[in-house]
């Protein structure tokens, strides 16, 4: 990520109900079984959680399965991308991993087009690495 400074954002707490490790600078979704756990998301059109942050208790700042993880809602966090991420477009989860992909821009905006389930925007380009989205869930038609 090339944009420096401290990012400010509200953060929640809650246990890992994915079964497995869950790694940091992705995208989480609620578990729809229980609503007190985050879990992976199952594919590209759920609506986003928020940003799993890294876990300093564990190697590789994972969440232990059953253990409580902190998810940022809000401000700016660094997230994983797969393929190129334009600045200033919109970004939506690519797939069970929860890595970001560009889902276009607001002049790519379409009244009658598919609805996308929006993570953010990006404040910068980036390519199968790691990009800073403005966190702003909301569903869009493009």
């Amino acid at each position: 990520m090339s944009i420096k400074g401290t990012y400010a954002g509200k953060v929640i707490s809650l246990k890992n109900g994915s079964g497995a490790d869950a790694t940091p600078n992705r995208v989480v979704v609620l578990n729809p079984n229980n609503p007190e756990q985050f879990i992976a998301p199952t594919g590209d059109g759920q609506y986003p959680l928020g940003v799993l942050l890294k876990d300093a208790r564990y190697e590789g700042g994972v969440t232990k399965a059953n253990e409580s993880g902190s998810i940022q809602i809000d401000g700016v966090a660094d997230i994983d991308c797969i393929g190129t991420v334009n600045a200033w477009h919109f970004v939506k989860i690519a797939d069970a991993t929860g890595k970001i992909v560009d889902a276009g821009s607001v002049d790519t905006l379409n009244p009658g087009g598919t609805q996308k389930n929006i993570v953010g925007v990006a404040l910068e380009s980036g390519t199968d690495g790691r990009v800073a989205v403005l966190l702003r869930p909301f569903a869009v038609f493009v």
